[in-house]
């Protein structure tokens, strides 16, 4: 969790690896107010990372086993785990990976 006020409002972002709004997320960062919690896909596994405002100590990025974007389970997993690493009191889901399974 952070070290300074809660941010107000976290995006959790569920990408594929080439997805385009990557780069510009990640230049984007964190603020005070808004934190930034990504899962990008890669070949066998996924990286999360957790983006904090650029006063506060960055986490290193966690890498975790993957399935497929497209498993609900895992889709599941990353917001648990996105919940579990911010105060914020709002969040907002930005899934970009394609079809998931059940949601169709």
């Amino acid at each position: 969790m952070g070290t300074s006020a809660s941010p107000q409002w976290a995006i959790l972002a569920y990408l594929n690896h080439d997805d385009p709004t990557l780069p510009q997320l990640t230049e984007i960062g964190a603020s005070p107010e808004i934190q930034l919690l990504i899962q990008t896909n890669r070949e066998n596994t996924a990286e999360r990372r957790v983006f904090r405002p650029p006063t506060e100590p960055q986490p290193e990025p966690a890498t975790v086993p993957f399935t497929t974007t497209g498993d609900p389970i895992m889709l599941a997993d990353f917001i648990a785990w996105a919940l579990e690493n911010t105060d914020a009191p709002r969040f907002a889901l930005m899934c970009r990976a394609g079809k998931i399974s059940g949601f169709d």
